[in-house]
């Protein structure tokens, strides 16, 4: 599974959003948004998107600021955190994400293993300020980056045309192992949903 960042965002409002790719069982992601405010190393403001892991501390949440604290950022700007088997952090898993420039947005992958070389991973994304307003004519080009396999491979790179006057959405995008073709359809609300066609 992969996560795309569009690194575009023409309006901005104060509702948060959030996905991700896995089911539920053993050790599993949570992705979400704070509840009420937190300080020290889960600093997180009310309504602000937090990360979490079911069998870590309760499936307590951590805000991205405070995750972000305690990784490495390599050259591609993506942060990586490498699970840990102390008592304190037990079955942590090890993270690969990025933030959007100027938003609090957040995507990336997650592998229950200690390094991101495993082949299973979750992807997921989290963001404040997410809009539903839509132009309803002309276009637009928008730099993505994409999750899938960040360890082996890299980020997923590429550009995608919206015409808003059609609402579709549609190019390619790729890394060295792999490239995906992107059909979709701007809905209503500001998602779009369509077909994601791999080819090697």
């Amino acid at each position: 599974m992969l996560t795309l960042s569009i690194r575009y965002i023409n309006f901005r409002h104060a509702a948060t959003g959030y996905d991700k790719f896995n089911a539920p069982h053993g050790n599993y992601l949570i992705i979400s948004k704070m509840e009420y405010a937190s300080q020290g190393f889960h600093k997180a403001e009310k309504g602000d998107p937090v990360i979490g892991l079911s069998e870590l501390h309760g499936g307590n949440k951590i805000g991205f600021p405070g995750l972000i604290m305690y990784s490495d950022k390599d050259d591609n700007n993506v942060y990586q955190l490498g699970g840990t088997s102390n008592s304190h952090h037990p079955n942590m898993g090890s993270f690969a994400f990025a933030k959007l420039v100027d938003v609090d947005a957040f995507f990336g992958e997650w592998a229950q293993a200690s390094n991101m070389s495993s082949s299973s991973h979750t992807t997921y994304y989290s963001g404040k300020d997410i809009t539903e307003n839509i132009p309803t004519a002309g276009t637009a080009t928008y730099s993505i980056k994409g999750f899938n396999d960040y360890y082996n491979y890299g980020l997923m790179t590429s550009e995608l045309i919206a015409n808003f006057a059609q609402n579709n959405l549609k190019k390619s995008f790729s890394h060295s192992a792999l490239t995906m073709n992107i059909d979709a359809n701007i809905n209503g609300n500001g998602s779009f949903s369509g077909k994601f066609s791999p080819f090697n």
